[in-house]
């Protein structure tokens, strides 16, 4: 889950990350209410489109080595949720909402004695690169910050599919060694830190990758 940040502007740049250990047996809870949920196999389409007005709730998990997505309106029209009636909803949608509830409910165990949790320690991350620096003004202005790896940042990664209408947008992977050398520099930047690359300025946007997203090191 994502960690607790001071409630300031410019706020960090990259996220910490709480990890809450429920143990095998909570692990396989989780499973069991996945499964419940049908989030563990691809949803048939059920027509109508996102109803107006309502958000979609995104749910990737994976399960035997297999990853499913799977996009739910979740809420409006349930009964029990927020703007709920007296129709019986999808079964499996109605197990979704109250998985994700659980899931974000910090008291839950799943039935473990206890769930301790902790400090997820960055290993690698994802970094999105824009040209130029971000908008700031002079109560808010940040000092350039140089780029300390090899690939400079007109050519790190490769251009983002989609740009988000950011033009000349690229992506791509820190991993090992380079992430260690990034890390205390992510650490003490802003969402407001420009960084220096070939004489040019640069926004970053970064998040760091969880342990089933970093590729073995070899």
């Amino acid at each position: 889950m994502p960690g607790a940040v001071d409630a300031i502007y410019p706020g960090p740049l990259l996220i910490p990350v709480q990890v809450r250990d429920v143990g095998p047996a909570g692990a396989q809870a989780i499973v069991t209410a996945i499964r419940a949920a049908g989030l563990d196999k691809p949803r048939a389409d059920t027509g109508g489109g996102i109803p107006a007005d309502t958000g979609t709730t995104v749910f990737q998990v994976q399960v035997d080595a297999t990853a499913v997505t799977t996009r739910l309106v979740l809420g409006g029209g349930l009964p029990g949720h927020p703007g709920g009636g007296d129709a019986s909803p999808d079964p499996e949608v109605a197990a979704a909402a109250d998985l994700l509830t659980k899931l974000n409910d910090s008291n839950e165990t799943w039935g473990a004695a206890s769930a301790p949790t902790t400090t997820l320690q960055p290993t690698a991350f994802r970094i999105y690169v824009a040209p130029g620096a971000p908008p700031s003004d002079p109560s808010t202005a940040q000092a350039p910050v140089v780029w300390p790896l090899s690939t400079p940042l007109a050519s790190f990664g490769v251009p983002a599919t989609p740009d988000r209408g950011i033009a000349g947008l690229r992506q791509g992977a820190v991993l090992g060694a380079d992430a260690q050398t990034l890390l205390p520099i992510l650490n003490q930047a802003t969402v407001l830190t420009p960084f220096s690359s070939g004489g040019h300025l640069y926004t970053l946007y970064v998040r760091l990758l969880l342990p089933d997203e970093v590729p073995a090191q070899g």
